[in-house]
């Protein structure tokens, strides 16, 4: 195969813009958080260094907690549902802002598809984003 590749060396947990470490906690907060999470600072570049490339963005908190697991945990250790469907929903939606062009949500919460279709389109993005792979 010819041609030059889109990415040298594969980015592991480490934000080469900002040059910090992935914070990760029980909830993955990090994802939110522009300088601690590399894919929105990837999208960005993406955008401006190929123009009219078609953006797709795995959603998922599993990189983000300490824990490893794709959600939000509740006092008990278990999947809270609830949260962590809000918590992917948001995420999308900074993905999308951020100019990913298709949002495809990795976990498995009931609810998410749902979640992410309402943010999307009380933020105006709707329409530039399908259900399962969510195009924006």
């Amino acid at each position: 195969m010819t041609g030059r590749p889109c990415v040298k060396e594969q980015p592991d947990t480490f934000n080469n813009k900002t040059n910090k470490q992935v914070y990760k906690n029980e909830k993955g907060d990090a994802i939110y958080i522009e300088d601690y999470n590399p894919v929105i600072n990837v999208i960005k570049l993406l955008k401006e260094t190929f123009h009219g490339l078609l953006i797709a963005c795995d959603v998922c908190l599993c990189a983000y907690t300490d824990h490893g697991h794709c959600g939000v945990l509740d006092n008990k250790a278990a999947i809270d549902n609830k949260a962590s469907v809000n918590a992917i929903a948001l995420a999308s939606l900074i993905y999308a802002t951020a100019g990913c062009h298709i949002i495809a949500p990795s976990d498995m919460m009931d609810g998410r598809i749902y979640k992410i279709d309402q943010l999307l389109k009380e933020n105006s993005l709707r329409n530039k984003v399908s259900n399962q792979f969510i195009f924006l």
